[in-house]
């Protein structure tokens, strides 16, 4: 019984001692608003630069968001209304970073197209990937200066 009881201690002060050390550096960030988050996905850069997009809820707007290394929080616009109706949900958008550049892919219902905006020296430009496509998200990624974006097609 000793025994067993050592081994459940042991076990348990592991258990919390860890669990203290990963959690020890968690910071929470949230957007402003409420219906900020649909869709959303990160990513950080080199200089631990977060990177997100995000679609809010009600306008269906798609958004850029970066919170720098001291917390500094910046937001651009990067697609107006790619929802079909105030209450329709972005179940997601993709993000990547390469080469000083951002991509973000996403399904624009509204338009029944999956769309990839690229953002170049602070100017997002977007274009259609393909049309009359029907789906709940796509993925991005950048891979030796090649674009692929990953969609669920018809």
């Amino acid at each position: 019984m000793t025994r067993f009881t050592i081994w459940i201690q042991s076990a348990l002060w592991v258990c919390l001692f860890a669990g203290v050390a990963l959690g020890q550096d968690l910071v929470r960030t949230c957007l402003d608003g409420s219906d900020d988050g649909e869709g959303l996905e990160l990513t950080v850069d080199n200089f631990g630069v977060m990177h997100l997009s995000h679609v809010a809820l009600v306008s269906g707007n798609l958004s850029y968001t970066t919170i720098e290394a001291d917390g500094s929080v910046s937001r651009e616009g990067i697609a107006n209304r790619i929802h079909r109706f105030p209450t329709s949900r972005t179940r997601s958008t993709s993000i990547a970073l390469s080469g000083g550049q951002s991509f973000v892919c996403f399904q624009d219902p509204l338009r029944d197209q999956v769309r990839l905006a690229i953002r170049t020296e602070g100017v997002w430009a977007t274009e259609v990937v393909e049309d009359n496509a029907q789906g709940d998200g796509c993925s991005v990624l950048v891979d030796s200066g090649i674009i692929h974006v990953f969609y669920e097609g018809d």
